[in-house]
């Protein structure tokens, strides 16, 4: 466990340091207020053993700004920032307060402040070991719960075939950055892609064959993309590709170039290697035509690439 202490004793602070880290726990350590926040701020500690009565910044104030930091999100405020991982650091801090007052009112601030436990000044060493040992469970349990929320986030955002986002997820995204657009002015276009004669691979290779296929796809698609750019899945073998502050003509020129490199790459199946090519339309956003208007633009230009042989990028109206 990382455990960052902060006092201003030098002494006392050494002495806790050596002990703590004798439990088998790695200590870092800070002698004033500023300090030991920008720790916080720039470090992944699981444990805090604070004096509530640190020089420069009082504990109240150091309580209060640390959670601020590491104030926990509901789903609907946790938004995909990324296309790694749908996961948002949710890391709870467990706070120690040290006191060497005895007013019951100072515990009392000190707990609604943010902390989770206090000890008064002096105090034998081995009760501090027994509150980090419950402070370790505490943030044992914590850890298994975010790993079971980033599961459960995953599964609902995420296509379970392709790893890419779903439909719900990439249209909500969408959603998101036509207000962006609105607000910041920056242009917005999206790709409407789907592979050509798809269900010939289904026909002729099987379904777990065009299981590999889709999964392939994606990957290219993602990886030929702008890290700030978004991929999802929408359907069967269509994808949804958004452009974040790009305008048309950019837009076109990263899908002809993912289009070519869809038509050299090769499938590399157990018996042989086969090739799919994409159909793709492309539409930039604009304030009268709405989302509905947006995505429909992109769609009747891939239709268009399709009827017009198949292969190619169009451009909606």
């Amino acid at each position: 466990m990382d455990v960052l202490l902060v006092e201003d004793d030098r002494a006392f602070r050494v002495f806790l340091k050596d002990r703590i880290r004798e439990w088998g726990h790695r200590v870092e350590e800070a002698e004033d207020g500023p300090g030991g926040l920008d720790k916080i701020l720039n470090g992944n500690f699981d444990m805090l053993i604070l004096d509530w009565n640190i020089s420069s910044l009082p504990g109240y104030d150091f309580c209060k700004s640390v959670r601020e930091k590491f104030e926990m999100r509901g789903p609907d405020e946790l938004f995909l920032l990324n296309q790694s991982s749908c996961e948002r650091v949710l890391k709870y801090l467990y706070i120690i307060v040290l006191e060497s007052r005895t007013s019951a009112d100072e515990k009392i601030i000190a707990l609604e402040s943010g902390a989770d436990d206090y000890l008064k000044k002096p105090f034998n060493v081995e009760e501090l070991r027994a509150r980090i040992r419950v402070g370790e469970r505490i943030i044992s349990l914590q850890n298994r719960l975010v790993r079971v929320y980033n599961t459960l986030c995953k599964m609902a955002s995420y296509d379970s075939l392709t790893g890419i986002y779903n439909r719900r997820t990439i249209l909500d995204i969408l959603e998101r950055e036509i207000l962006r657009s609105n607000r910041e002015g920056n242009p917005l276009c999206v790709a409407m892609v789907d592979l050509d004669d798809f269900k010939k691979v289904n026909d002729t290779y099987g379904h777990a064959t065009g299981d590999i296929v889709l999964r392939e796809v994606a990957y290219l698609i993602q990886s030929n993309l702008r890290k700030y750019d978004y991929v999802g899945r929408i359907g069967g073998e269509e994808f949804l590709i958004i452009f974040s502050n790009l305008d048309l003509q950019e837009a076109v020129r990263v899908c002809e170039r993912l289009r070519r490199v869809m038509e050299k790459h090769r499938f590399d199946l157990e018996d042989e290697k086969i090739g799919v090519t994409l159909s793709i339309g492309v539409s930039s956003w604009r304030s009268n035509m709405g989302i509905d208007g947006l995505l429909k633009s992109a769609d009747d230009a891939c239709y268009k690439a399709k009827f017009t042989g198949k292969n190619r990028v169009e451009v909606g109206i």
